[in-house]
């Protein structure tokens, strides 16, 4: 053997057990030490307002108002079954169930990442880059943008399709019918995985069967309640012709643009396709992703209002069109180097060994948090301004949380909260108390219907147990959004209790000061 020749052998031998071991192994460490290094700091931080919505609609339904008609919600129930299981679980007002609900989910999603990888593509490596691409996106959110439904939905659909490809048979087709299923309880635009799904199975009929069962079963608890008309005429106030509805041709094109960049949006689901349509096996494996790759680009396009976190369903797509680039790369006609090179190019442009969010030091300090419950004294790492999400952490964390502990410590469990703050921060949810509204806070009057100021007041007026958390003539960051009734009726039958900061709790002013 020649110097080359031995040098190429060398080389070759490297290659192959970085390929079938070093990799593999490195990213499953790398995995696991940046979920340790996340996911305890992680149960320790605020709900965001979104959250609040379904905590309040889940504690709202135990005390026995229904939700669509005593409490509005423009979403399906899927959160508020989370939260409602939760609350009876673990009480109400426990933030920290719900995060490690999210954080469980996480990683129930990157292991099934992996098993589909080596079961569906026939490697470990593939799936363990696709977690780790996954998991890079993850821990750089902010607490406004993770445990969203949409993340939630995104979940469960593209888990089911994973399912569907890893166990062929009859047991993982009604599995992944399920979730399938479950997707659409969270998020009617999960619809749009539905094409990968036919493509995928045969048994059409059955498939489809065990789909609308789960449907069925997940609205059932609003049917026998005779609440599928509220629910309906509630979800029907995000759609087109109302107020909340923002979409329109160019809106969808605009979004649509906005997600090709970056150029690896287009690249990867690309060279996917290309490189993936050259044998038959390949293409049976690629061709339901490239549809849930279409279907995820149209997904936050179509829905009523572009928030932030509807970029989730790309990213997460992304991550398993990685895996997919990753297995094909594995599979050319080229030299041991020359593939492990391709390899390292799939992960390198997104994967990362420290994502903002992980902090060894700071998980370890709120172990102690953890251990007596609360909010941290320390602002958490996550509660901080978010890009396209202005009311993100707009109130300072030392008044945010001393307004939570006051109204833990010095209300009864039965004492109603009107949030009447511009910016709504959660505060139902987190204390485990009542809202005076019919929805959590005046969020809904600011984002669906302005109209109902009128019943807000109303339950203002009437309700005898409350305090009102607000900041009086507030203009916040939507200046042309006032409630003049609400504050008239607060500044008259309310009074000045306690000031954190700017922020102020007003109770009831013939109330006892002691």
């Amino acid at each position: 053997m020649t110097e080359r020749e031995e040098a190429d052998h060398t080389t070759g031998a490297v290659a192959t057990w970085l390929l079938q071991r070093g990799l593999p192994l490195g990213l499953a460490v790398l995995i696991l030490a940046q979920l340790a290094s996340w996911v305890p700091q992680y149960l320790t931080w605020p709900y965001y307002a979104d959250h609040d919505v379904f905590a309040s609609a889940a504690r709202d339904w135990d005390a026995g108002r229904l939700p669509y008609r005593d409490s509005f919600c423009n979403n399906l129930p899927g959160t508020i079954y989370v939260f409602y299981l939760l609350g009876k679980a673990f009480g109400w007002g426990k933030t920290a169930s719900f995060f490690a609900f999210d954080a469980a989910l996480v990683a129930g999603f990157m292991a099934l990442i992996v098993v589909w990888g080596h079961r569906c593509l026939r490697a470990w490596l593939p799936g363990l880059i696709g977690a780790c691409v996954f998991l890079a996106y993850y821990l750089d959110l902010t607490y406004a943008l993770t445990a969203q439904r949409d993340w939630h939905a995104c979940a469960l659909a593209l888990g089911g399709l994973m399912t569907l490809q890893a166990w062929p048979g009859r047991s993982g087709r009604y599995a992944s019918a399920v979730m399938m299923g479950t997707a659409l309880l969270f998020r009617p635009q999960a619809i749009v995985f539905l094409p990968a799904y036919l493509l995928g199975t045969t048994a059409v009929a059955g498939w489809g069967l065990a789909f609308a069962a789960t449907v069925l079963a997940g609205l059932s608890p609003l049917i026998f309640q005779g609440l599928l008309d509220d629910m309906i005429a509630n979800v029907r106030l995000a759609a087109p012709g109302s107020t909340y509805y923002r979409t329109s041709l160019t809106s969808f094109v605009s979004e649509l643009v906005k997600q090709l960049n970056p150029l690896r949006m287009v690249i990867v689901p690309l060279l996917v396709g290309l490189l993936g349509w050259k044998d038959e096996a390949r293409r049976r494996v690629v061709r339901p992703w490239l549809l849930a790759t279409v279907g995820a680009l149209v997904y936050k396009p179509m829905s009523p209002f572009p928030h932030v976190y509807l970029d989730h369903v790309l990213n997460v797509t992304l991550a398993i069109d990685t895996a997919l680039l990753a297995w094909i790369a594995l599979g050319l006609d080229l030299s041991r180097g020359t593939r492990l090179a391709l390899v390292l190019l799939t992960l390198a442009p997104t994967a990362v060994i420290k994502p903002r969010f992980c902090n060894p030091g700071g998980s370890l300090h709120s172990l102690a948090t953890l251990g007596h419950g609360g909010e941290p004294e320390a602002e958490p790492n996550g509660y901080r301004p978010t890009p396209g999400l202005p009311a993100a952490a707009y109130y300072r964390w030392s008044d945010y949380r001393s307004t939570l502990q006051w109204v833990r410590e010095n209300t009864r469990p039965t004492t109603r909260v009107a949030n009447m703050l511009r910016e709504v921060p959660a505060l139902t949810g987190p204390t485990g108390r009542l809202s005076v509204f019919p929805a959590e806070s005046v969020a809904w009057l600011k984002m669906v219907r302005r109209e109902d100021e009128a019943r807000f007041a109303a339950e203002l007026e009437k309700t005898q147990d409350a305090v009102v958390v607000w900041i009086p003539d507030e203009v916040g960051l939507s200046k042309g959004f006032q409630t003049p009734l609400l504050d008239a009726i607060a500044r008259r039958r309310f009074r000045l209790a306690e000031r954190f900061g700017a922020i102020e709790v007003w109770v009831l002013a013939d109330a006892d000061p002691s």
